[in-house]
């Protein structure tokens, strides 16, 4: 079945499971990416990351994926666009270690946010991409998926971690 893929060119899998993305995972021939929008190519775009609280660019410009699943299934529910105009205070992320254990993390008032979401993993030939680092895949190049899946909160297979242990007011 993997095949049929390469056979229609120009043609995009529709995955209807979940089972079957974590198929493709196993193959070790794929990589993941998720986001909240329909997309039909992705381009390198210039990722940050916080350093003293400011956000300062990391590496090169890059389409980024993953060769796990749950990430980006956490990644296309849990989107700082999510958040656009709403006021609150709303922390969500991931972390990948070392040993190959993925952690994703959100607070209440995220999860209340985007327990309703919807998003999309995109399915990418590994072939098209450079491993950077222990577990993160680039491509510094204009890259189109091979698949879709459509993701919904209940797909998150990892349990979600509470970001920040809620404060107490001092004065209790």
């Amino acid at each position: 079945m993997l095949d049929s893929m390469e056979k229609i060119p120009n043609r995009i899998e529709q995955i209807h499971s979940k089972e079957r993305l974590k198929e493709l995972e196993n193959s070790g021939e794929y990589l993941f990416h998720g986001s909240p929008f329909m997309v039909h190519a992705f381009e390198p775009r210039q990722a940050y990351t916080d350093v003293d609280g400011k956000p300062t660019p990391d590496g090169e410009p890059a389409v980024f994926a993953s060769a796990e699943v749950e990430t980006p299934i956490f990644r296309s529910i849990f989107h700082e666009h999510s958040f656009d105009g709403l006021e609150g205070s709303f922390e969500a992320g991931f972390s990948n270690s070392d040993d190959g254990s993925h952690y994703i993390h959100a607070n209440k008032a995220a999860v209340q946010v985007c327990k309703e979401n919807s998003g999309y993993v995109y399915v990418f030939k590994r072939d098209d991409f450079i491993l950077r680092g222990n577990s993160e895949w680039v491509a510094d190049k204009e890259v189109s998926p091979v698949a879709v899946f459509d993701s919904k909160f209940d797909d998150i297979g990892l349990p979600i971690q509470s970001s920040m242990p809620e404060m107490k007011d001092s004065s209790d």
